[in-house]
């Protein structure tokens, strides 16, 4: 299983998918339009299960959540940055990758 993060901007998302170790797969840059969304969604259905943690700021996120709730092998969390812990545990830092960082690739349609 996959995990990914979304950051979700006003014209464009941010994702980061990583494995089970930790290890970065790679880094994406989508606009945020219909189109580029389901193609997302058709990427994470190669990797199997998944599960998506999804910034959910304003209303911005609800086509990519209805796009990624569709297929059923992904467990997607809702994320409020607002209400996230400020400090932050041991258990939540993130474990630094063992692969040299890719540089961002764009999802073509």
């Amino acid at each position: 299983m996959i995990s990914v993060g979304i950051d979700v901007h006003k014209k464009r998302c941010q994702a980061c998918l990583k494995d089970e170790e930790g290890n970065l797969i790679e880094e994406l840059n989508f606009k945020r339009d219909q189109e580029r969304i389901a193609s997302f969604s058709s990427l994470l259905q190669g990797y199997g299960d998944a599960k998506v943690a999804l910034e959910s700021t304003g209303n911005l996120w609800i086509p990519l959540y209805d796009s990624l709730t569709e297929n059923s092998s992904n467990k997607v969390i809702l994320a409020n940055p607002r209400k996230r812990n400020k400090e932050p545990t041991k258990d939540s830092q993130l474990k630094p990758s063992r692969r040299k960082r890719q540089p961002d690739t764009e999802i073509q349609s």
